[in-house]
């Protein structure tokens, strides 16, 4: 019996994993070079994996040990297959980019689509379209602290333009979002209106899994499918 260091056999395994004995190098770079297409196409149509940071969407994410978490926090699944064919609907949480930094991710609930107009009063947010007329959101998914407290950092109302979608943070106390047009110093006034919405093409996926810690693992729910019942077409 051959005994060989750890490092060698690794390395031995390794070697066998790319290329079996009987098959030839040419054979095996092809074999590779179509895996790797394969990961790159689920990742570019499929599915793709990020990492939350920051408080934004507590308690739905980042709440650990009671806690939210202000630096790096839960992995999520995000399918990015659904929107190819659906659009978002009110109540799913979505990665995307914002119209003001196309190098970040950021990760928000649909609170309005093309067609409705969201209005924030005395905290509370009130929906408008054209099933439903002064609507009070049920935002049983929002901390204590946000319920019915909903900042409007100088506008009150969002009319969201056909296929644009307006996102806001679950945190509303320490939530990025459309009310200041995703700008850390700003507010979403009726000069820059535009910039609180974000199009479809700027969309990565919805997020349906939290899938570490494993201990936290579970399904992203939409706390707003509900309104479907309501929104009879």
């Amino acid at each position: 019996m051959e005994i060989f260091p750890l490092k060698m056999k690794f390395i031995i395994f390794l070697r066998r994993l790319i290329k079996s004995d009987d098959e030839s190098w040419g054979k095996s770079l092809s074999e590779i070079v179509v895996i790797i297409a394969i990961v790159l196409i689920l990742k570019a149509y499929v599915f793709q994996f990020f990492r939350v940071s920051g408080p934004s969407m507590c308690p739905t994410l980042n709440l650990i040990n009671s806690e939210c978490l202000r630096g790096p926090g839960e992995f999520i699944f995000v399918n990015r297959w659904k929107y190819l064919w659906d659009n978002p609907v009110k109540g799913d949480v979505v990665v995307f980019i914002p119209p003001e930094d196309p190098d970040t991710f950021y990760i928000k609930r649909v609170l309005g689509v093309g067609g409705d107009t969201i209005e924030i009063r005395n905290g509370k947010l009130y929906l408008n379209n054209s099933f439903l007329k002064n609507h009070q959101l049920q935002e049983d998914y929002l901390s204590a602290i946000n319920q019915n407290q909903t900042q409007t950092y100088s506008r009150n109302s969002f009319k969201v333009p056909d296929g644009k979608f307006l996102l806001f943070g679950d945190n509303r106390r320490e939530s990025l979002d459309a009310r200041k047009c995703f700008k850390h110093f700003g507010h979403c006034s009726k000069q820059n209106e535009d910039l609180a919405f974000v199009d479809k093409e700027h969309l990565s996926g919805k997020t349906e899994w939290v899938i570490w810690p494993i201990n936290s693992w579970r399904k992203v729910k939409n706390e707003l499918d509900y309104l479907e019942d309501l929104e009879v077409k």
